[in-house]
């Protein structure tokens, strides 16, 4: 049987001289998780048939929300639940900066706009506590275009952290071969992923190169997994 996922995410917005936290909104038979720019960002209990949040904060098309007594997800599609992903697809996908508290589940899809061929660009960092570990898995899929090509690559690695005594060690291990594809055309979009010691924390960092000779817009697309507690900060 397959575990209940359970997103429970506070996420804490830095301004120039305070930080808001996320809110939860517990009405009878679910709760909404509402962010700092009062987004609805996810749902859990039993889905109601017509979502309302008192203060009147919106629920927006693709929004998620795990029915327990359905045992599956679901997808405002703006009129009613579905469990097609396509509500979600067609969404914007969320771009979170600042900290996120993460209890052992999957966090949500981040957004990063890189620089073909750059040097490695902060995906997210993990802070590893004293004489403690952290450890997870990430999913990513790239994009970008070639003129009328379409490229297009994915893949997942498994990452950790251990510390002694105040001394962190951080390591990656790709999970098997990474896919890679386009539309036409012979170009490739290739991204190596690493995951270093950054103070007290662990940073996991991606460079994604097309092939072309000319710079390219590229952008990523990568959610962290993970069985344990973990504060991440996505720059």
């Amino acid at each position: 049987m397959r575990r209940v996922l359970c997103l429970i995410v506070l996420l804490l917005m830095s301004a120039a001289s305070s930080r808001a936290a996320v809110r939860e909104v517990v009405l009878p038979g679910h709760t909404f998780l509402v962010d700092s720019s009062n987004r609805v960002v996810y749902g859990w209990g039993v889905r109601p048939t017509t979502p309302a949040i008192p203060d009147g904060t919106p629920i927006d098309i693709g929004t998620p929300f795990w029915d327990s007594s359905a045992y599956a997800m679901y997808y405002w599609n703006g009129s009613a639940w579905t469990s097609s992903v396509a509500a979600f697809a067609t969404s914007a996908s969320p771009t979170f900066t600042g900290v996120v508290t993460l209890p052992g589940n999957v966090a949500g899809s981040v957004s990063k706009s890189l620089t073909d061929a750059a040097a490695a660009t902060s995906f997210a960092t993990v802070a590893v506590p004293t004489n403690g570990h952290v450890s997870g898995e990430l999913g990513w899929y790239a994009k970008s275009l070639s003129g009328a090509d379409q490229l297009v690559a994915n893949g997942r690695i498994r990452w950790w952290g251990t510390d002694t005594a105040g001394t962190p060690v951080c390591g990656i291990n790709k999970i098997g071969t990474d896919g890679e594809g386009h539309s036409g055309g012979a170009n490739t979009l290739v991204c190596t992923w690493t995951n270093v010691v950054a103070t007290t924390n662990c940073a996991l960092s991606v460079t994604c190169t097309n092939d072309l000779a000319a710079a390219q817009a590229i952008t990523l697309y990568g959610r962290l997994d993970t069985q344990t507690a973990l504060t991440v900060v996505f720059p």
